[in-house]
């Protein structure tokens, strides 16, 4: 490390003076361990609520509510879509044209295993490609309304993950998830619970939070509140979602990430 008492673990100016106060703690509490261990623990800490302060949650609300949306209106998607299919098929030689035309613009064609012309010979007119299109669209009806969505098939990454955190069972429409501040300081406690058991902070995703382990509420708070400027019961809210979620998983805040959420 760096002979610097301000700034010991040589980090750059901007976090050395965002997480001063969180780091003259941290090396009171850690004072008993090498200064490799220490060095790596605080790296991966202040990584966290990094990623904290800079997280994009929106996109993965967003598919949450697109979920909803979709298991709300299927009923009446498959009506519609079987009402199509049944005017194909009442109708297939008077829609040929207009479909036939459909199929060259949008290059998508209504083919089976059973053809033996090449597609690149052209698309024959005829009633058959309105047919398969009405058998296409009653099949789609029939599943849609057995509930073969994937907002229902999952669940889903998305559709379990809050944060860092990610729960046993989807979270959709659920309004006592924790704010950034309490899922920030359940993972760092559930960090300080694990280098205190194993002396190391490797994440396998989905590992719930031990029972034993020390959490260092005290130092948790100081970090949550550098990094996010919130204060207040931390302690209280993040056990309070602890106990509640018995099963519940730790991945970071990088797990899963697409490039929007990272933004």
């Amino acid at each position: 490390m760096r002979n610097n008492p301000k700034n010991p673990y040589g980090l750059n100016d901007e976090f050395a003076r965002r997480y001063r106060k969180s780091m003259e703690r941290f090396s009171f509490t850690f004072r008993n361990e090498t200064e490799e261990k220490r060095a790596g623990l605080l790296y991966k800490v202040i990584e966290s609520c990094e990623a904290a302060r800079k997280f994009n949650w929106k996109p993965e609300q967003e598919r949450r509510l697109a979920d909803r949306g979709a298991n709300r209106k299927a009923r009446s998607a498959a009506k519609h879509a079987r009402g199509f299919a049944q005017y194909a098929r009442s109708y297939p030689w008077q829609i040929t044209f207009a479909l036939m035309r459909a199929i060259i613009k949008t290059g998508v064609h209504l083919r089976t295993k059973a053809d033996e012309q090449p597609i690149e010979a052209g698309v024959a007119l005829g009633p058959g490609q309105a047919l398969r299109l009405a058998n296409l669209l009653t099949e789609l009806a029939q599943e849609i309304e057995a509930g073969n969505l994937a907002a229902k098939a999952g669940p889903f990454t998305h559709r379990t993950r809050h944060r860092p955190l990610l729960y046993s069972r989807p979270v959709e429409g659920k309004a006592d998830l924790p704010e950034p501040a309490t899922a920030l300081a359940i993972y760092l406690s559930f960090l300080f619970r694990k280098f205190s058991l194993e002396g190391r902070i490797f994440l396998q995703p989905g590992e719930t939070i031990p029972v034993r382990g020390q959490p260092r509420w005290e130092l948790v708070r100081q970090f949550v509140s550098d990094a996010l400027h919130t204060d207040g019961d931390l302690r209280d809210r993040a056990s309070k979602v602890i106990r509640r979620n018995a099963k519940l998983g730790m991945v970071g805040y990088w797990w899963g990430r697409t490039e929007e959420n990272s933004r």
